[in-house]
């Protein structure tokens, strides 16, 4: 079963040259901005964006933090520039960062309601 990500971070952003889909190797903060290997231990679940230098395209989702690697593997793709489909990376440098995805989200606030009314 996937853990629902439950970790949020400030300013948390790498590049990364990976081609394809599915995986992502970190190669460094821009500065002022701090790594993904500082904050996440290994497999530990979050949501990320990633987005081209210019914006035109980028994906939103939940992905999983490897250590060994330094990699974050994507889980699920909740939307993106292709039509909430996987993004097949050309040789371009990329932006992957920490976010609170709005999917995640509103499950937050969904349990509080409900632990507020079951719980009292």
């Amino acid at each position: 079963m996937e853990l629902r990500p439950n970790v949020y971070f400030d300013r948390i952003k790498e590049s990364s040259p990976s081609v394809g889909s599915g995986l992502y190797t970190l190669s460094g903060a821009p500065t002022g901005f701090v790594t993904f290997s500082a904050v996440l231990s290994d497999g530990q679940y979050f949501d990320y964006g990633v987005t081209t230098q210019s914006g035109a395209d980028w994906e939103n989702g939940r992905g999983r933090y490897s250590v060994s690697g330094n990699t974050i593997t994507v889980v699920s793709v909740n939307a993106s520039s292709n039509n909430g489909q996987p993004i097949v990376w050309t040789n371009q440098i990329k932006y992957i960062f920490l976010t609170a995805d709005a999917n995640s989200i509103q499950q937050i606030q969904d349990d509080t309601v409900y632990n507020s009314l079951i719980l009292g």
